[in-house]
């Protein structure tokens, strides 16, 4: 996990996969890009992405995802979701006395094209309050 603390309001990426890789960015940080990697199964629509943020309440903050780039052998939606801010994370430790607590916040959703199997690739970029941003790579793996 990547951790900038300059701020009170938290904003967290997390893995669509069973053991979360995290990144949290404090919501006064400076635009940061992530590249990500994730698996997905052709032809099936998986979870690539949550997309949360959180004020040191715990309360979920506001944040727009905008696709700007969509993956070619496949479709992109973002939906809302909830999820659980986990206990810690493998690279950080410590989620703080938010872990463990659901929040609401955005997910992004991927389908490959019916037969494909291969690599795919999307990038979008967030906004968070107070104007901060940041963009994601991701690579697709579709099997």
């Amino acid at each position: 996990m990547v951790r900038i603390s300059a701020g009170s309001a938290v904003c967290i990426l997390a893995a669509a996969i069973a053991s979360p890789a995290l990144v949290l960015i404090a919501s006064d940080a400076l635009a940061q890009e992530i590249r990500l990697t994730r698996p997905a199964q052709s032809g099936v629509e998986s979870l690539l992405v949550d997309e949360r943020s959180w004020d040191a309440k715990c309360k979920p903050l506001g944040a727009s995802i905008t696709i700007t780039s969509q993956p070619s052998n496949g479709k992109v939606t973002v939906v809302p979701g909830v999820s659980v801010i986990p206990v810690s994370t493998p690279r950080s430790g410590s989620a703080g006395r938010c872990a463990g607590k659901s929040v609401s916040g955005n997910q992004i959703m991927y389908r490959s094209n019916a037969g494909f199997r291969g690599i795919d690739t999307l990038a979008y970029e967030v906004r968070y309050g107070k104007g901060k941003r940041g963009s994601t790579n991701v690579i697709i793996n579709v099997r």
